[in-house]
């Protein structure tokens, strides 16, 4: 949003609002840039879609990301609902007793006051897992149930995906 009024280069003007100039060619830029950013995520989107949380972790953990972040995704995909559903459940307990978001300090405070709710019970609650999970014989790792090793395959489509890379690059500086 800022980009069109940021492009200092002297150029055609299309709009001026004061001090504000957007010129045709921050103009083209932010269209190119937002172009590219929209190809990137609907990329990113494609191949993470049709995988599931898990076999993207194992893959991740496959490709060297270390045990203890792959653990943490893995809890916290187990655990996001729950505390989503602590949250409805305390903003249920606010509208109940009468409360109506405004701008105003009260209001301010009373969401802090929530956060930090959340916040200790939410703690409380990891502690409670944690235990359970000690419990049951966890010692901080993931097993693995397929073998997830880079693979003839996958090296056929990362060539073919570097290559559609590079043709775009080499297109974009023939343009």
């Amino acid at each position: 949003l800022v980009l069109p009024f940021s492009f200092s280069s002297p150029g055609e003007v299309i709009w001026r609002a004061g001090p504000l100039a957007v010129t045709r060619e921050g103009l083209d830029l932010t269209v190119i840039l937002s172009i590219k950013a929209l190809g990137i995520t609907c990329g990113a989107m494609a191949v993470t879609i049709s995988v599931g949380v898990f076999e993207l972790m194992m893959g991740a953990r496959a490709m060297g990301a270390p045990v203890k972040l792959i653990a943490m995704m893995s809890l916290m995909t187990r655990y996001i609902h729950v505390v989503g559903d602590e949250f409805d459940r305390l903003m249920w307990a606010m509208r109940i007793r009468g409360f109506v978001p405004k701008a105003t300090v009260h209001c301010l405070r009373s969401y802090a006051n929530l956060a930090g709710i959340l916040l200790v019970r939410g703690l409380d609650r990891g502690e409670r897992v944690r235990a359970a999970m000690l419990c049951r014989g966890w010692r901080g790792g993931l097993r693995l149930d397929r073998d997830y090793r880079f693979g003839r395959g996958d090296f056929m489509l990362s060539a073919l995906v570097l290559a559609m890379m590079a043709a775009v690059v080499v297109l974009d500086v023939l343009a």
